[in-house]
């Protein structure tokens, strides 16, 4: 088989018929995998095969399915809908991003959701922040504290617009982090109808104003009623509003938004996750199992 040679979606389905023991997890991206890799390593679970939805062909499909979010969540509905409950070592994981706003999110025995909305929330806490802080940055002159203090209204406020985007018209522009970035007396200075009408005069949609604020208004609403900023934060988001405010302050060594990405995740620590419970269900499905 040709080392560039991407399985089709079948023969995922058919070598699972050969082999119902054996242990698969798919995700969402190649990035994710190392993280994956990491953790299963720590529990001494070293047989599970780890697939980025990005090395499965989809192309025999009839279907629209554009980002590997999409991918990950149709492969685990089609497993479901061949092998029932059947199979005990298939684990398909994907971002929750906005299944804490939905009543009834897509739910089968083989799909599993991130506890946050996306896998850089493990990272967003003191614990970790300080890790940043302390080896990468050296002498930092701001808490993880009050980091997170200073990040969380602007990352919440863009995760709401997201989700506006999302419910209304996903190809308008979001407004790039550099030019709402403005840092003062330790707070990061924004107006929230401000950040809004920059975003509705980009693209051109003025007259849905009022669209766009309501469904901002029920993501805040479901913000208070969860008190969970992690369930509310984008990623993306959280790296690049963290990168400026370093480069703002103190960037000691230099990096770049992409040396500095690298930098956090190496902060990331098996214990915490541990404690959140994605990853304790992957240890009772891995950990003390053989295939």
């Amino acid at each position: 088989m040709e080392a560039n040679y991407k399985r089709k979606v079948s023969e995922h389905i058919a070598l699972l018929e050969l082999e119902p023991n054996s242990k698969n997890l798919f995700i969402e991206g190649p990035e994710d995998a190392n993280i994956f890799d990491l953790y299963l390593d720590s529990i001494d679970s070293y047989d599970v095969q780890i697939y980025p939805i990005d090395v499965i062909d989809f192309t025999e499909l009839n279907e629209d399915l554009i980002s590997n979010r999409e991918k990950v969540l149709f492969l685990s509905k089609k497993i479901h809908e061949k092998f029932d409950d059947k199979l005990d070592f298939v684990t398909c994981i994907i971002d929750k991003d906005f299944e804490s706003l939905k009543d009834k999110p897509d739910s089968n025995p083989y799909l599993f959701y991130t506890d946050f909305a996306n896998l850089e929330m493990y990272l967003y806490n003191n614990t970790s922040i300080n890790k940043i802080l302390k080896i990468g940055l050296k002498n930092f002159p701001i808490s993880s504290s009050q980091i997170i203090k200073i990040l969380t209204p602007i990352l919440v406020e863009n995760y709401c617009l997201r989700y506006a985007r999302e419910s209304i018209n996903n190809s308008y522009k979001l407004i790039q982090a550099e030019k709402i970035f403005k840092y003062s007396t330790g707070k990061i200075i924004y107006n929230s109808d401000e950040l809004l009408n920059k975003f509705l005069n980009k693209n051109n949609c003025i007259n849905l104003k009022t669209k766009f604020e309501n469904e901002i208004s029920f993501v805040k609403a479901k913000y208070k009623e969860l008190d969970e900023s992690r369930l509310f934060i984008h990623g993306k988001d959280f790296l690049e509003f963290f990168f400026l405010l370093i480069k703002k302050i103190k960037n000691t060594y230099s990096f770049t938004l992409k040396t500095f990405t690298r930098a956090v995740f190496l902060s990331l620590e098996n214990e915490i996750l541990k404690s959140n419970n994605l990853f304790l269900n992957l240890e009772l499905k891995y950990g003390n199992v053989s295939a």
